[in-house]
């Protein structure tokens, strides 16, 4: 459903040009391997929040900003 409401945005925004563009390998990559590591994030915040205290696991959620940040700036070359 997202996917599609996505391209419906894309295409109102830019017509086939603007779905073009949301898929492009270079877009793909890019997304995807940001996608694929939040997933692995999260995938370790739920085992973590039995074992962590309350302090620690609050600054655990806390650095998956800073780490998406990082991660844009280093792979799509840009900042804010």
């Amino acid at each position: 459903l997202t996917v599609l409401l996505m391209n419906v945005v894309a295409f109102l925004g830019g017509g086939t040009q603007g779905v073009r563009q949301c898929w492009q390998p270079r877009c793909m990559a890019v997304f995807g391997l940001i996608g694929t590591i939040y997933a692995l994030g999260d995938f370790l915040e739920m085992l973590s929040m039995s074992k962590l205290s309350g302090g620690v696991y609050q600054v655990l959620l806390q650095t998956k900003l800073l780490n998406t940040a990082l991660l844009c700036w280093w792979l799509k070359g840009s900042g804010q």
